[in-house]
Parts: structure tokens; C-alpha cells; sequence
């Protein structure tokens, strides 16, 4: 049952564009949601009416989790001393979704998961980025051609800000130059299916890289992800696709062997001959390059401040600074505990919605305790991931599968890293925490198998299935008596 709701969570994050009914008038509630709480309720059936024992394999990174939502209640001293219960309201609704989100990462800590199930998670994840990453690829001419499925409706009114935004005024976005429109899919942003081709790409190249297998025994089928996630990935015109590979290959190079570069060569090769390809049909009907839009916009990004840097339309750098800047003042207010989680927008003085980066959000939020425990959280579970690259000796007892997830969490938390403290704000989503679940949960596997720091903690002293069964057979012995 718990792979069943896995692959249902990891299915319906791609459904959050969708909302299945409103709540309060700003959130929509999605299949997400009501999966995930699903999950949740099976979980407590589990630990209360089965009797199952919480295993936690205990690290550094989860003392900094506790640490964040402890920060995030302090939080709400702020606006309880403002005497405003709009404020109050809003951090209430806020704090229960963090809660809420981070419930999940709880269970990832505590209840061990089976390495098959994120494999399997993992695979199903592959599979559907090829339809993905054709359909993306398909909207380019069908914008530029006026062709059924050009574009998207949204219908999730958590997509607006907070009610200030029709939900019919919600459409995809995607800039253009000349017939190129950038690649969005089924996605409302190109970054976000940029974001999401990244870790695609890390499922499928680290395998190779580490010698741990591919996820998928077919080389046709791994050729073909290979070219439709690289032609995803450059198709968003995407600074997020850009940084992200550049993170995954710095780790490639700053923690594998230096045998493991010749494949990575062979790789990187390849995706250049893929890239210019790409490039020359794109060119052929829309008369742009892409690869000439990429030089610019990063010349521009270089040259960030000068004269040079006036360049491109839809650069997000600038109003990514803007934010920045403002979040940090509204911090210097209540620099221990921040604002309130939820509460950027109640500043009337800054003027802005939200951050534009979780890290921020957390610092102007929470204050530095919440700052501290997210970054300390993260630092601790890139150290412990790193480590499990670097001593792969420690781990010959565990399976290839095994091995091949452990091998993987690093470069997953470089993704989290990029869309947490580079390109995005994340840390009221479930595209931060559902990740880290599964990151956590490989970590708390691994401690486990092999015989780590370990607390075990029953519930209950005896399960509520057998005390219930108790209770019901002496009710049918006393009535057989009389």
C-alpha cells in the first residue's frame, strides 16, 4: 500500500496546475492534497490500530528539521503581538500547510520505506518525462502555427496571488523570439519544466557515471530519454536548465573518481551533438537560434549592473534582486523570529508578495532560527549524501539498487539547492517537500541496513486492532455466560 500511495503522490505533483475544489477563496486544493492525506491516514492506521514501530535512523539533518518547525511556531509571536488577526489568520492557514507538507518528511524519517518502491517511483518518473518533453516539444510549432493543445488552462486558484488574480487570466508563460516559443509543457513556466528535465537528466546520468546500472535494462529506451530530456532541458531557455547541469557536473567532478570523467566525456559529447541538432531544426522553421539566445542572456546575467546588461526581455534576475533586498529589510525588523511564516505580503512598508527564494523566505519569515535550521538542514544532508560517494567501501554489503539510490541523493539535494537559494521559492510547496521525503528516506533506510544510530518508538503499548479484539471476545465470553 505505501508504494501504491507513492506512485499516486509523485503522480498527482504534475496535477497541482489543477485544482479539485477552492478552500477560504485563495487555496486550491488539489489530487495532491487528497492523496497525500490519504497517505497520511493510512500512516496513523499503521502506527496506532497495527502497532508498527517508528524506526529513525538519527543524523544531524534531523535535529535542523525539528529546528525549522519549532522556528516556524516562535513565528507566529509576531503577528500574535500585533494585535492584527488578519496577520494572525494568515499565519494560522500558513503554518498548518508548512505542517502539513513537512508531515511527510516525519514519516520518511521515521517509518522505513523499501529501496524498491523509490526505484520503482524513480522509473515511473522516466517514463512519464518522455511524454512530457514530446508534448513540450510539440507546443513550439503549435504556438507558432496557432495547433490544438498551443497552450494550457489552469484552474488551481493557488496558481494567482492570494485572490488578486482571475483564475481565467491564468494562462502559461512563455516568452518569444520570432516562431520560438519557450518550452512550458504541462507545466506553467519553462524553469519549471527545466527543473524538473534536471533531475531527469541526474536519474539518468549518475547511474552511468557510478556503474550502478541504468534504471531500465532497454538502451533504446534509455537513447530515447537521453534526447528528449536534453532537448527538454534546452528548448526551456531555461537559466534554471543551464545552472542545473552545471551543478550536477561541478559535483561529478569535485566527488567521482577521475576514472568516471571518461564516461562523463563520452556524455557531454554527445549532448553537444544532441544540442546543435536541436538547435538547426529549431533555426530551420523559426529562423532563431536558441543557442544564440543562451550566449546572450548569460552575457547579459555576466554583465549584471553595467550598461551591457540591458538586454533581454524576460529576465528575472532584476526583480529576483528587488525581492531579495526587500525580504532582507523586512527581516532586520524581527531579525530572531521573523515576521511570521506567511506574512511577507502583510508588510506594507516593502511592498512585495513573496520572496522570490525559499532561504529568504525563511529568514524574513521566521528569522534567523528558521534560516539557521533550513540551511543547516540542507548542508547536513548534501555532507551525508556527499560522503556516501565518497565511501563507497562502507556500502558493498547493500544492493545494487541500494548503492544505485544512495548514489543519486547528492545530486539530488544540488537540485534542491538551486530551486531553494538560486532560482526559486519553494518552502510552503510540495516541490521541496516531497523531494526531501524521498531524500530522507533513503538516508533513513541506509542507517538502518547498516546497523547506525537507530531510535525505535511504539506508539502504542499494544496495538489498537488487539486490544479492540480483546475487548470484543470478553464481551462475547460474558454473553455466553449469561
Amino acid at each position: 500500500m505505501v508504494q501504491i500511495y507513492l506512485l499516486l503522490m509523485f503522480f498527482t505533483i504534475f496535477l497541482y496546475n489543477y485544482q479539485v475544489f477552492p478552500l477560504s477563496g485563495t487555496y486550491g486544493v488539489t489530487s495532491l492534497d487528497l492523496v497525500t492525506l490519504l497517505f497520511y491516514l493510512y500512516f496513523i492506521k499503521r502506527i496506532i490500530w497495527n502497532g508498527d514501530k517508528l524506526i529513525i535512523g538519527w543524523h544531524k539533518a534531523v535535529y535542523f528539521f525539528i529546528g525549522l518547525f519549532i522556528a516556524v511556531l516562535l513565528s507566529g509571536i509576531t503577528p500574535l503581538l500585533s494585535g492584527s488577526s488578519t496577520n494572525l489568520l494568515q499565519f494560522l492557514k500558513t503554518s498548518i500547510h508548512i505542517i502539513f507538507l513537512g508531515f511527510f518528511v516525519f514519516i520518511a524519517v521515521s517509518y522505513p520505506i523499501k529501496t524498491e518502491t523509490w526505484t520503482n517511483v524513480i522509473k515511473m518518473w522516466l517514463i512519464m518525462s518522455i511524454i512530457i518533453n514530446i508534448f513540450g516539444i510539440y507546443q513550439i510549432p503549435a504556438r507558432a502555427f496557432d495547433l490544438p493543445f498551443a497552450w494550457l488552462d489552469f484552474t488551481n486558484i493557488s496558481m494567482g496571488v492570494r485572490g488578486t488574480i482571475n483564475i481565467e487570466e491564468i494562462k502559461q508563460l512563455s516568452l518569444h523570439w520570432g516562431n520560438f516559443f519557450r518550452a512550458t509543457s504541462i507545466f506553467p513556466e519553462p524553469s519549471a519544466l527545466a527543473s524538473f528535465n534536471v533531475v531527469i537528466f541526474t536519474f539518468l546520468l549518475i547511474p552511468y557515471i557510478q556503474k550502478t546500472k541504468a534504471f531500465f535494462k532497454s538502451k533504446i529506451l534509455n537513447i530515447i530519454l537521453f534526447i528528449t530530456t536534453l532537448a527538454g532541458l534546452f528548448l526551456t531557455f531555461s537559466m534554471t536548465a543551464f545552472v542545473g547541469v552545471f551543478l550536477v557536473i561541478t559535483g561529478i567532478f569535485l566527488l567521482e573518481s577521475f576514472r568516471r570523467l571518461v564516461p562523463l566525456i563520452i556524455i557531454l559529447i554527445s549532448s553537444v551533438l544532441i544540442i546543435f541538432l536541436t538547435d538547426s531544426i529549431v533555426k530551420s522553421f523559426a529562423d532563431v537560434s536558441v543557442a544564440e539566445l543562451f550566449q546572450n542572456r548569460i552575457e547579459g546575467i555576466w554583465h549584471y549592473g553595467s550598461v551591457k546588461s540591458e538586454g533581454m526581455e524576460g529576465e528575472s534576475i532584476y526583480g529576483r534582486m528587488n525581492t531579495a533586498e526587500r525580504s532582507i529589510n523586512i527581516w532586520k525588523k524581527h531579525p530572531i523570529n521573523g515576521c511570521g511564516i506567511g506574512l511577507t505580503a502583510y508588510d506594507k512598508e516593502e511592498d512585495i508578495y513573496f520572496s522570490d527564494f525559499s532561504s529568504l523566505t525563511a529568514l524574513a519569515e521566521t528569522g534567523l532560527i528558521g534560516f539557521i535550521s533550513l540551511t543547516g538542514m540542507f548542508i547536513a544532508l548534501m555532507v551525508i549524501s556527499g560522503k556516501y560517494i565518497t565511501n563507497k567501501k562502507n556500502f558493498s554489503d547493500l544492493t545494487m539498487e541500494h548503492r544505485r539510490l544512495i548514489g543519486l541523493i547528492f545530486y539530488l539535494m544540488l537540485h534542491q539547492v538551486l530551486i531553494n537559494y538560486i532560482t526559486g521559492n519553494n518552502l510552503v510547496k510540495d516541490s521541496m517537500w516531497v523531494p526531501l521525503g524521498m531524500i530522507f528516506s533513503i538516508i533513513n533506510s541506509t542507517i538502518i541496513k547498516q546497523g547506525g544510530k537507530v531510535f525505535t518508538i511504539s506508539l502504542m503499548k499494544e496495538p489498537l486492532k488487539q486490544t479492540f479484539l480483546k475487548a470484543l471476545n470478553k464481551s462475547m465470553i460474558v454473553q455466553e455466560k449469561k
